[in-house]
């Protein structure tokens, strides 16, 4: 039999917990942003920007579901990249003259400090899928070559499919790794 993978679901407790504070905090963001963005547009000065503050709210909302899912690291990549909008936004409304500017500020140092968490949580999560890739990358194509050379009398390739399938291994890179073992049985066979 191949062995288990270790995956990124297995995330330290406190990685885990802030990820998952992020996705709920980025779901309520949006939920205010869609529900009260004239209330916030005004209280930042931008009454203008009412349908895009909603507009956001539905991206935040969107990036919160991403991040409470499978696939959290797209979901604080999503964050990061609305982040730099937001920011990028808040910035267009800063101007030491506009009645609002203490609160575009404050939006702007609270909205600095989550991106800060946000890249840090989701390069993080980027780290440990990369780590797991060159790692088990490896030990996958040694152990399916191992199982690959005990079954090579009865060339059972939906056993072994089936057993890296049920170690955990990604269907890429068990095709890849038999693909690799078939050229190079031919290759031999050729000699």
């Amino acid at each position: 039999m191949l062995p288990k993978l270790r995956t990124t679901n297995q995330l330290s407790g406190s990685l885990e917990q802030t990820i998952r504070g992020l996705g709920w905090f980025s779901i309520a963001l949006g939920l205010s942003e869609v529900f009260l963005g004239r209330k916030m547009s005004r209280a930042l000065g931008m009454e203008d920007k009412t349908a895009l503050t909603r507009m956001y709210g539905l991206r935040e909302i969107a990036a919160g579901v991403l991040s409470l899912s499978p696939y959290r690291k797209q979901g604080l990549w999503s964050r990061v990249v609305g982040d730099v909008l937001d920011i990028a936004t808040l910035l267009g409304a800063y101007s030491r003259r506009h009645p609002r500017s203490l609160n575009v500020s404050l939006g702007l140092v609270a909205v600095a400090g989550v991106t800060i968490l946000d890249v840090l949580c989701a390069q993080s999560l980027s780290k440990l899928d990369q780590d797991r890739l060159r790692l088990d990358g490896a030990s996958c194509a040694a152990a399916i070559k191992n199982r690959f050379d005990e079954l090579l009398g009865t060339a059972d390739f939906i056993v072994l499919y089936d057993e890296a399938k049920a170690a955990g291994w990604e269907h890429e890179e068990i095709c890849h790794a038999i693909g690799a073992l078939i050229m190079e049985r031919n290759k031999q066979e050729q000699r």
